[in-house]
């Protein structure tokens, strides 16, 4: 797990070293849709990251693959939804990219 973490960090630092290396912020539409959904991907994730590992260290929960579907899509459809757009922001990311 602190590999993925790792790699997260570091792909956020080189996104913004990229923007700010630029002498303007004129770019392509689809640049700038790419750099946008990346930089909304973290604020997103870090509400799914917070609910799985934080509970399961300040409740002992076991957090497994079956208690996060129940948890999202079963218990409250409404946080599943920001999973579903999540999901679109970062395969919309990936192909641009």
């Amino acid at each position: 797990m602190p590999l993925l973490y790792a790699a997260l960090i570091l792909h956020m630092s080189l996104g913004l070293r990229s923007l700010f290396l630029r002498r303007s912020l004129k770019m392509p539409v689809v640049e700038a849709v790419q750099l946008g959904f990346g930089l909304l991907v973290p604020s997103i994730l870090l509400a799914h990251i917070a609910n799985t590992r934080l509970l399961g260290f300040v409740s002992g929960i076991d957090v497994g693959y079956p208690y996060e579907v129940a948890d999202l899509w079963v218990q409250n459809g409404f946080r599943g939804g920001f999973q579903a757009a999540l999901l679109i922001l970062v395969w919309t990311h990936l192909c641009i990219g």
